[in-house]
């Protein structure tokens, strides 16, 4: 069992029966990834009251960003309870979000001109990861269909526990030799100053950003190959 556990928070579907159709997400890297962190589930439309199972809502484009359920605005609801949330969420070290939902879709929730959810116009982000974004700006927020992407997966898994076992390693110095190699290709400029001060700050900087696709699947040869002698995270997760 790996020494360092990241904290991430995820969407509760992954786990209860609490989707609007009284379903539970069977999605197998999360269960997998479930083993290796500590989560804290939540489902952002139970907490507000709308019940399991629950009429569907839609996100709608005005002059911002809002969510409907049977003609009625509950946005206030939701970001109220979203602030409350993760205000006093504490350390944290990512989030694993369900994909397309009108509240924690990463990209891809549908989104209507129409309060009733006619006239698509196209994918936007979730009204719950809008306020995650501006809470927490440094971490990564995915959902299970971006991370069927190699690429994305790999730059997920880096960024949560890379950003965990810094937190906890109390000798900065070997924690930099042990993973420089991950450190420099997510952002070289950022890992000199980093080099000269492990602090906190400077270790958000370098994995505030995904790794690009051709540095992922660098990465991804490298361990393929047998080359890397220090993975941050348990090797299984990304068979």
């Amino acid at each position: 069992m790996y020494k360092h556990k990241p904290k991430i928070v995820i969407s509760r579907c992954y786990i209860d029966p609490v989707r609007y159709d009284g379903n539970k997400v069977n999605e197998t890297f999360v269960h997998n990834l479930l083993k290796f962190v500590e989560y804290i589930p939540i489902c952002p439309e139970v907490e507000i009251g709308l019940g399991v199972p629950r009429d569907k809502i839609f996100l709608i484009k005005k002059d911002t960003y809002r969510i409907y359920q049977n003609g009625n605005d509950i946005t206030d609801k939701m970001e109220i309870f979203s602030e409350n949330f993760l205000r006093n969420i504490g350390n944290i070290d990512g989030f694993l979000l369900k994909g397309k939902s009108p509240s924690c879709g990463v990209t891809g929730a549908k989104t209507y001109k129409k309060n009733d959810g006619s006239e698509f116009i196209g994918r936007r982000s979730g009204i719950f990861v809008r306020k995650v974004r501006n809470y927490f700006p440094h971490l990564p927020i995915e959902d299970e269909i971006r991370l069927k992407g190699h690429h994305i997966k790999i730059s997920f898994l880096l960024r949560i526990f890379l950003y965990s076992t810094f937190k906890s390693w109390k000798d900065k110095k070997n924690f930099i030799k042990e993973y420089e190699i991950f450190l420099r290709l997510f952002n070289e400029k950022f890992f000199k100053e980093f080099s000269k001060e492990p602090s906190e700050k400077n270790i958000r900087n370098i994995l505030k950003r995904n790794l690009s696709k051709e540095r992922a699947f660098y990465i991804l040869s490298l361990i393929d190959k047998k080359k890397i002698k220090s993975l941050p995270f348990p090797l299984e997760l990304i068979k």
